[in-house]
């Protein structure tokens, strides 16, 4: 036996044949050893993933979206403008805003969803736009029997005196 050294890595062995002779052992052109055959255990798979000691076992992926929330939102600043709109079209806009939220907001205490802020946006929104729509029909309701008699004057400056006449209690 000789305590004979092997070659730096990427040198041929002199004893084995290189990479320009007939050897079997390698086709490398550029002098590292070839690759085990196959089934002789050359390749190994890597251990499998552990997490690193997190709590809940890493990434959790975020709740699914909560399109009752978003539709809620959306009902909810859409009563603030349609309130103007004769009053009914705000309120059934500003009771579906909140109808909707108060669903959204059960799934994300049972956490089938997320987005809470949402639900609750709308259903601030959805509340606004109901009781700017409730004030607005309620003031319709006492003052239109009163401005209906104004509405059969011609003139403008009649029609306004008329009006205030009729809010003043004259």
């Amino acid at each position: 036996m000789s305590n004979q050294q092997p070659p730096p890595y990427g040198e041929n062995d002199p004893q084995e044949p290189s990479a320009g002779s007939s050897g079997a052992q390698s086709n490398n052109p550029y002098g590292t050893p070839a690759p085990p055959p196959p089934g002789s255990g050359g390749y190994q798979a890597p251990p499998p993933y552990q997490s690193g000691g997190y709590p809940g076992g890493g990434y959790q992926p975020p709740p699914p979206r909560n399109t009752l929330a978003i539709v809620s939102l959306v009902l909810g600043i859409a009563s603030i403008p349609l309130a103007c709109c004769g009053g009914y079209p705000g309120l059934v806009a500003g009771i579906a805003a909140i109808v909707l939220a108060v669903l959204a907001r059960g799934k994300v205490r049972r956490g089938e969803a997320g987005q809470a802020g949402l639900a609750t946006a709308g259903m601030v929104t959805g509340i606004v736009g109901l009781v700017i729509s409730a004030a607005l029909l309620i003031v319709g309701m006492i003052l239109g029997p009163k401005m209906a008699e104004c509405q059969n004057i011609s003139d403008p400056q009649q029609q306004s005196q008329c009006m205030i006449d009729k809010l003043q209690g004259k």
